[in-house]
């Protein structure tokens, strides 16, 4: 199960963390669905998976400010290591995007690398707050 890292893990540098979030939303804000869900990037990471390595079907365990998840192929020069979310099947041609939200609820995982390496940057979104949600 791929677990962000607790809150209260130090992290290298906030400000240069902040910077790559505005980063990929200049990059890849024309793609990101236009819904609440999808506000503000909340946490990003690279995830290097091994042959013979893979990811059973799961539903996260996130943040409560954790609603939107984007996974994006690095690569497509390995073989299996096809993402499912759903039971839908999903391309793993370089730069497909796969956005969903409710990642706790959604089943997904990656079947078994055959052969070669596989890249991805997972995103994970969440809500901006609202006066609303303040109160």
């Amino acid at each position: 199960m791929i677990r962000r890292p607790p809150r209260s893990t130090p992290k290298p540098s906030s400000a240069a963390s902040d910077v790559y979030k505005r980063q990929v939303i200049d990059v890849m804000g024309h793609l990101i669905p236009q819904h609440p869900d999808f506000d503000r990037v909340t946490y990003m990471q690279i995830v290097h998976y091994k042959e013979d390595s893979f990811f059973p079907f799961h539903r996260d365990v996130a943040e409560d400010t954790d609603f939107g998840t984007c996974i994006m192929q690095l690569n497509d020069d390995y073989k299996g290591g096809t993402l499912n979310v759903q039971g839908n099947l999903i391309a793993k041609d370089t730069g497909t995007i796969t956005f969903f939200n409710n990642s706790t609820k959604m089943w997904h995982g990656v079947e078994p690398i055959y052969e070669g390496q596989r890249f991805v940057l997972l995103i994970w979104f969440g809500r901006n707050m609202r006066e609303d949600d303040a109160r």
